[in-house]
């Protein structure tokens, strides 16, 4: 049985789309699978929004590894490799920046389960460039395209969300991310703190 995910699984049956190529990782990445990838391309960096996964893949040497809400860091990739998240949003916010960190005539693969949503990819990615799915495997699917028209440039504060949660007769303000922070995932555990604002944010 193979150790990595099924999105891992069917990029692994494709290794030749990426010879040749800098690739950077991002989205719903869970395995080691970069660290073989690195074997079969010019370079692999990982971008991850979950630090978690950054925590255990960034001692591998043969990886540069970013975490963060935003890809700030220079990079000279010029494949992106998504996985495909679990939020719809999370995968435009994905797309919205790195297409604009990476910009014209970077190639894209994007693997992730049917049930997901993935093919949700095939008009989300036109004004970025066409799309096409090349395979199919363990009820996941496998897609190459290429970015040929400007992104627009990304703005982070476009993509915040606010709302208002009161608590203990405070009001706080709370500002979410795409796969991020959600407000479904606030959870309150008044009896483990003594601070005023016990408030445990969650990833989802």
């Amino acid at each position: 049985m193979s150790a990595y995910i099924a999105p891992s699984q069917i990029a692994q049956r494709q290794l030749e789309y990426f010879s040749g190529k800098h690739v950077l990782v991002a989205g719903e990445a869970e395995d080691t699978f970069p660290v073989e990838l690195a074997k079969h391309c010019e370079s692999v960096s990982v971008f991850t929004t979950n630090y978690g996964y950054y925590r255990s893949i960034k001692s591998n040497s043969q990886l540069t590894c970013y975490f963060g809400e935003q890809l700030t860091e220079q990079t000279n990739a010029d494949m992106l490799l998504l996985y495909w998240p679990k939020a719809k949003a999370e995968a435009q916010y994905l797309l919205a920046m790195l297409m604009d960190k990476l910009g014209v005539n970077t190639e894209i693969v994007v693997v992730g389960e049917n049930r997901s949503g993935v093919k949700s990819i095939e008009k989300m990615f036109a004004p970025y460039g066409r799309i096409t799915k090349f395979d199919s495997a363990r009820r996941c699917s496998f897609y190459w395209g290429q970015c040929s028209e400007q992104p627009d440039p990304f703005q982070i504060s476009s993509w915040f969300k606010q709302y208002q949660v009161n608590y203990r007769d405070q009001t706080l303000t709370i500002q979410s991310l795409p796969g991020v922070f959600s407000m479904a995932n606030l959870i309150w555990e008044a009896n483990c703190f003594s601070t005023p604002f016990p408030l445990y944010v969650a990833r989802y």
